[in-house]
């Protein structure tokens, strides 16, 4: 009877470290500007934490980025549900910064590549469900307000109408 134990006991640490393994998220990222700074990458689990406040945040520098692309993998300590946002931190403060109108002035994503306009994704929309090593594709977005200076042609006016800038010749 003792040896049927020592067996069930072992079958069971196996089975218990087989489900508890931690799991690789490789995220490859792609539409990088430049390679100042660093990319941030917060994973959340839980709706009430969602783009308020960091449950885990990762950083990681931009050496190994190539034509705007970079990977980089994340031990997640169990299977789950889970939502990514992603910041490319040109002045790796760890905060986004805004221009005077409000529109971030760095780079971001999300998990399923949710574009966003004028505001926040939801978290329903950004979940994933990790069950083992996943690998998933994240686009960084920039949000240009105002096109590049040295673009602006002569005879240009600027209209700002709801937070949108239009190009208008005359």
């Amino acid at each position: 009877m003792k040896g049927n134990n020592k067996y069930f006991l072992s079958a069971l640490f196996i089975i218990t470290g087989i489900y508890l393994q931690a799991q690789t998220l490789t995220i490859q990222f792609d539409n990088i500007r430049n390679d100042n700074g660093e990319v941030s990458v917060t994973i959340y689990s839980h709706e009430k934490h969602w783009l308020d406040e960091d449950v885990e945040r990762y950083y990681f520098p931009k050496d190994s980025l190539k034509d705007g692309k970079m990977t980089a993998s994340i031990e997640l300590e169990k299977p789950g549900t889970y939502a990514i946002a992603v910041l490319d931190d040109e002045d790796a403060d760890g905060e986004m910064r805004y221009n005077f109108i409000g529109y971030p002035r760095e780079g971001f994503g999300f998990s399923n590549n949710i574009h966003v306009w004028l505001s926040r994704p939801k978290f329903d929309e950004c979940l994933l469900d990790i069950k083992s090593d996943t690998t998933i594709r994240i686009s960084i977005q920039y949000k240009k307000w105002m096109p590049n200076r040295e673009r602006i042609e002569p005879k240009q006016v600027f209209l700002v109408f709801k937070s949108q800038l239009e190009i208008i010749n005359i």
